[in-house]
């Protein structure tokens, strides 16, 4: 609370605005990450070619994910690259630590996305359309 000249309380936000900055990023990312897989799958029930569909979908999954390792490698190598050399190795061992476990996440992502496509590219588009009509035929 801030007093102000006339002796009245005057309510004003406690928090800073870095902090508060940082809890809308925060919840921005959050909405995000609920919305992107949200959309995917109601593209996915729209469209009529699910298969093209599925297949942009991975391809944009698997590039975007891999942007994001490139950006983060280069943003780990210029962290460390700021430091005074006899600190180097150390905030390097630290940042590596740190992320280490995101960049093995990320590429397991990226593998299973090329190997999601590739099995897309794969398939003769005349077995998929021979296992949709299967289906339909199916009481």
């Amino acid at each position: 609370m801030i007093r102000s000249d006339d002796g009245c309380d005057a309510l004003v936000s406690s928090k800073p605005l870095p902090q508060h900055a940082f809890r809308l990023l925060n919840n921005a990312t959050l909405a995000l990450l609920l919305l992107t897989p949200a959309a995917g799958a109601a593209a996915l029930l729209i469209s009529p070619g699910r298969r093209r569909t599925l297949l942009a979908l991975t391809l944009a999954a698997t590039a975007t994910v891999l942007a994001t390792v490139i950006a983060l490698t280069w943003a780990q190598s210029a962290l460390a690259g700021k430091e005074p050399a006899a600190y180097q190795r150390a905030v390097t061992a630290i940042v590596r630590g740190l992320t280490g476990s995101f960049f093995n996440l990320a590429w397991w992502h990226v593998a299973a996305g090329l190997l999601t496509a590739a099995t897309l590219l794969a398939t003769p588009v005349t077995a998929a359309i021979r296992t949709r009509k299967n289906a339909a035929a199916v009481p």
